[in-house]
């Protein structure tokens, strides 16, 4: 039988849960106000987790990548990957870079990231959030990807030689 004590644990970490879960759905609704797409790194800038944004803009998937360093899977440097700082206001506020990130098929994405350092409670870094906003006439890989099957297809479509 339960104690109340048990009870009492498992409904605090089923409320956790769906705490967890609703601030989740809160980022994912935000972050596509503000950019194209996120990436979360830990505090060796080894890729967490890419979210739907990011993987139609550079083609990555978080399965394919999650562990590996956000300088080596975009072919950028380490300072490049990291949190460029300026003042504003007398206070530390990480800077934007234009970077240019390797997509999935090898091609080049032209994006200015905006790296944010994520503080726990005793203030030390535990996570890196990369906002990524497209440059102007800059496609995608999802776009690129549309362009190509458009291609397929009009050439499927074309009348063979008599």
């Amino acid at each position: 039988m339960s104690s109340p004590a048990q009870v009492a644990i498992a409904l605090d970490g089923a409320n956790l849960a769906v705490e967890r879960d609703l601030e989740r759905r809160r980022i994912e609704a935000l972050v596509p106000a503000f950019a194209d797409g996120l990436i979360s790194a830990d505090r060796d800038l080894r890729i967490v987790s890419i979210d739907a944004g990011a993987e139609a803009l550079i083609g990555w998937q978080t399965s394919e990548v999650r562990g590996r360093r956000v300088h080596e899977v975009f072919d950028i440097s380490e300072g490049e990957a990291s949190v460029a700082w300026t003042k504003d206001r007398d206070v530390p506020a990480s800077a934007p870079k234009a970077l240019r990130l390797r997509a999935r098929d090898g091609q080049t994405v032209e994006c200015v990231v905006q790296a944010v350092a994520v503080r726990g409670t005793e203030g030390e870094v535990v996570q890196i959030l990369y906002a990524l906003r497209r440059k102007p006439r800059t496609q995608g890989y999802a776009d690129r990807l549309m362009d190509t099957m458009d291609g397929l297809a009009e050439f499927q479509e074309a009348e063979p030689p008599e």
